[in-house]
């Protein structure tokens, strides 16, 4: 058996052009749109293309990527703002009214004609697979017939799919063809057609006729569907409204607004009015009476054969009595304007007729003979007769899951304007990235504190190095012991602990100085920022404008020096700071010398359980120790393994959290929701959801740190175990051992002097002096501001920052420190003193090339500048005042002679 499917006509369009109105938008948005050349164009052709698209899948392909091109266009562009000036029309036929015409400048309306269209691609698609199909099914070697079928049934669903979404997203539509009323019919008529083509495919495969109770149900559906569609028809009269064809000139304050408010300029009611009726193809109207009629008196049809399998031939009369009635109902002139209007593809549609006719006759005749003769069963009335109870296998399938268009979807949020995002989604954006820095700030935090906790009693307990001592020394016959051997502290390291005790007061008062004058600064820029923003408009704007640019440099120079400031202060950090606490008293102090004795132990019990207890470790007594003295360091060696294996996964860890929170983009996410929630909204809802998946990070972190913690509880029982060993103590005692001790505490000492602190100590003076100019300056440039603020139009303003323009003059390459610089080269040259006005040279400032030019060129966080490497290289030695190619330190000696 084969049917006659309907297939909806595509609506006709004039051309659009997008490339001109979208380009002038992201001009004056971005400034640059070259990297927008290739989608704008790609748009406009794609809108071009549409025009001539056949119903194929590279039809269907065309209308899914435009559709989804200029839906990402509207959440990423205000369109209201792209045609303020009514530069973009769109122009689309009215498919059932061949002489209309509607023009509009609003998106919503292009959309909604888009999608009718791919609708109508979609069931031509449907209709040519389904013809496919049937001329497969006789010629061999062919696709197979089934799949083209079930292909066919899917595509009809999906296009169904495609009208509720317009039915259900686009009020009020100001063209007939898109009209609640015509979309609902349309979406009837698709669900119609799928099911009856599946009913075709099953009453083709029941050649045994088994499923009679079964196709008598599908068919009542399909019968179903049909009546609801025709009863559409002519309650249509009353329903629709005609609608203004005149839209060019009543163009609406808000055109996105078309679809929601039915009292826009776009739209007009003008009284009830035949729509479909009349201008809906008579053969569509024939062929769906026809279809009702048909399938109907299928459906008692085999509801009749059915009762007859079951030997109920009266009830089996009686059903096939009323197919046969209701295919006498059908009206000629139904028949005729079929035959006329299609000509030779209904002729499948009347054979089928003629034929079930025929078979409803010959099967009535033939039954009603056997129970005249034979069964004498008694006929129910048609009146009481039970309707057949609908059975459907059809469901729409709704557009977001339409397997291409999700395809081209992904595709185009990654590749269509994909850096262009509006205003108010950056401002989320931004929100969120704070939220998400925070979140990785109590990370590292915790892992930080963690650390230093480890690190704290790993150098408390003078480990790994005392145990890699003990084992040398366990292996060396002769000890040496010399247990009143006294060995006098270096000289030198006496000179440097002198030498940093004189300055650590000046040290300390330093570093405070220079982190309260950065402080008076930042308020210094900051009140100047508010006094230029006020007098905004009230003034010379050139003057304005020139203080300004001085404002930005002086900031720019302020960010660069604190980022200088935290490598300067990072060389005195938690690994360290103690020493320099201890050198800091001199060598006069009991602390100093503390630090070449030996104790009974590597540290008495009572100290090393106080220390142990502030890191959340409960008191414990030491324990006899069990086996001998290498299975203690042994039990040692493997727990600091242990430790160093959680120290490496939690930095792991954090790696990986960085890198996901760099990646993580939820752009898309918020623009989506963008149209339906508020931004508080937004901050309250989605937020805390997109931000538990970074929750596996904490959790992971925390198992490592609470295993930390009980590893180092063990070690401290182990090593104080260790350190009672009568043998160990003998080793302690040895000439060796403190001559060892001394040896180490010596290296370690004069690493931090030459290494450390000599930078440190100089970096802090300079710096003093380099922020003491610039607050001169910053002080004297908001003064500047507020005389210029006040000043006539006429008047001269004073010369700027640097001494010619910010963008427009030309600079000299940067000065690079000589080889023979001291440390601390950020503040290195020598100061010069300020002009009166507060202002520096203008020689000496015009000459800084980073200034007025580019920015400086960083390198990433713990990256190590090549130039610095080397075997001697100190730490701290890649501060932006020791790597010029890295850091161009040039930029901030403004200040000084050349």
């Amino acid at each position: 058996m084969k049917t006659y499917l309907l297939q909806v006509p595509a609506k006709k369009t004039e051309e659009v052009n997008w490339v001109k109105p979208l380009n002038n938008y992201l001009l004056s948005v971005y400034g640059n749109t070259s990297e927008y050349q290739e989608d704008l164009a790609s748009l406009d052709k794609l809108r071009q293309d549409l025009r001539g698209a056949s119903p194929n899948k590279t039809g269907i392909k065309l209308y899914c990527k435009y559709y989804s091109q200029i839906e990402l266009l509207d959440l990423r562009v205000p369109f209201s703002s792209v045609n303020k000036h009514k530069k973009i029309s769109f122009e689309w036929h009215d498919v059932f009214q061949a002489d209309v015409t509607h023009k509009q400048h609003a998106l919503p309306f292009e959309k909604a004609n888009i999608l009718f269209n791919l609708g109508a691609i979609l069931s031509g698609y449907a209709v040519t697979r389904y013809d496919e199909a049937q001329k497969s099914s006789s010629a061999e070697g062919s696709t197979n017939p089934d799949e083209l079928v079930t292909e066919s049934i899917k595509v009809l669903l999906q296009t169904a799919g495609v009208f509720q979404f317009i039915q259900e997203n686009f009020l009020h539509a100001p063209s007939y063809d898109l009209s609640q009323p015509t979309i609902r019919f349309l979406v009837k008529l698709m669900l119609a057609q799928a099911q009856e083509i599946f009913v075709m495919k099953v009453i083709s495969g029941d050649l045994e006729q088994k499923k009679n109770s079964l196709i008598s149900k599908l068919c009542r559906s399909t019968a179903s569907h049909y009546e609801e569609c025709f009863k559409m028809i002519r309650e249509l009269d009353t329903d629709v409204g005609s609608v203004s064809t005149t839209d060019e000139e009543r163009e609406s304050d808000s055109p996105d607004d078309i679809w929601e408010n039915p009292t826009s300029a776009d739209y007009v009611e003008e009284g009830p009015q035949s729509q479909l009726d009349s201008n809906l193809d008579e053969s569509w109207i024939a062929i769906i009476h026809f279809k009702l009629i048909y399938y109907k008196s299928l459906a008692y049809y085999f509801n009749g054969l059915n009762f007859e399998a079951g030997r109920k031939y009266g009830q089996a009369l009686a059903y096939l009595t009323k197919s046969s009635d209701i295919l006498n109902e059908l009206p000629s002139e139904t028949l005729k304007i079929i035959g006329k209007k299609i000509g030779g593809d209904a002729y499948e549609l009347l054979d089928n007729y003629k034929y079930q006719k025929d078979a409803v006759a010959i099967k009535l005749g033939d039954l009603n003979k056997d129970n005249d003769l034979i069964y004498h069963d008694i006929i129910p009335s048609l009146v009481t007769l039970p309707d057949i109870k609908p059975m459907d296998s059809t469901k729409i399938i709704p557009m977001n899951e339409i397997d291409l268009f999700q395809e081209i979807n992904e595709h185009n949020y990654s590749h269509f304007l994909t850096n262009v995002v509006p205003i108010n989604i950056h401002e989320l954006l931004s929100y969120y990235s704070e939220e998400k820095s925070q979140f990785l700030r109590n990370e590292l935090d915790m892992v930080d504190v963690s650390n230093e906790e480890l690190a704290s009693v790993l150098e408390y307990l003078k480990l790994p190095k005392a145990l890699a001592t003990l084992k040398e020394l366990l292996g060396n016959e002769d000890l040496g012991s010399d247990p009143s051997a006294s060995d006098d502290i270096d000289p030198n390291l006496k000179r440097i602990a002198d030498e940093v005790g004189s300055k650590y007061s000046a040290d300390v008062g330093n570093r405070n100085q220079i982190t309260y004058t950065r402080k008076q600064i930042y308020d210094n820029i900051t009140e100047g920022e508010s006094i230029l923003a006020s007098a905004q408009g009230a003034v010379d704007s050139e003057r304005l404008a020139k203080c300004k640019d001085d404002m930005i440099k002086i900031k720019k120079a302020l960010y660069d020096a604190t980022n200088s400031d935290g490598r300067l202060f990072g060389l005195v950090n938690d690994s360290n700071s103690q020493l320099y606490q201890i050198l800091g008293k001199g060598s006069a102090s009991s602390e100093f010398r503390q630090l070449f004795e030996v104790k009974n132990g590597p540290v008495s019990e009572n100290k090393l359980v106080e220390e142990i207890s502030l890191l959340d470790i409960d008191d414990f007594k030491p324990t006899k120790p069990q086996g001998g003295i290498s299975k203690q360091i042994k039990r040692v060696e493997d727990i600091l393994h242990d430790l160093n294996v959680i120290r490496s996964n939690k930095n792991k860890l954090i790696e990986a959290l960085k890198k996901e929170i760099h990646e993580d983009d939820i752009s898309d996410i918020l623009i989506l929701n963008s149209r339906i929630k508020s931004s508080s909204e937004i901050k309250q809802a989605i937020f805390p959801e997109e931000m538990k998946k970074f929750e596996v990070y904490n959790n992971e972190l925390d198992k490592l740190i609470e295993r930390q913690k009980t590893f180092i509880k063990d070690l401290g029982i182990e090593w104080d175990q260790l350190s009672q060993n009568g043998e160990v103590k003998e080793i302690q005692k040895s000439k060796k051992f403190r001559t060892q001790l001394i040896e180490d505490q010596q290296q370690k000492i004069e690493r931090f002097y030459n290494d450390i602190w000599q930078q440190y100590s100089t970096g802090l003076s300079r710096g003093v002096e380099f922020y003491k100019q610039l607050l001169n300056y910053s002080e004297g440039l908001k003064q500047r501001i507020i005389s210029e603020s006040r000043r006539e139009p006429q008047r001269q303003p004073q010369a700027p920052f640097y001494g010619q323009d910010y963008r427009g003059a030309p600079s000299l390459p940067p000065k690079r420190p000589s080889q023979s610089q001291p440390a601390g080269g950020f503040y290195s040259q020598t100061p010069v003193t300020p002009s009166a006005t507060g202002s520096p040279s203008v020689s000496n400032m015009s000459r800084n090339p980073s200034i007025s030019g580019g920015p400086p060129q960083f390198h990433q966080p713990g990256q190590v500048n090549p130039q610095a490497q080397g075997a001697g290289s100190a730490p701290g030695s890649d501060l932006i005042y020791n790597n010029p190619s890295t850091y161009q330190p040039n930029m901030y000696n403004f200040f000084s002679n050349n």
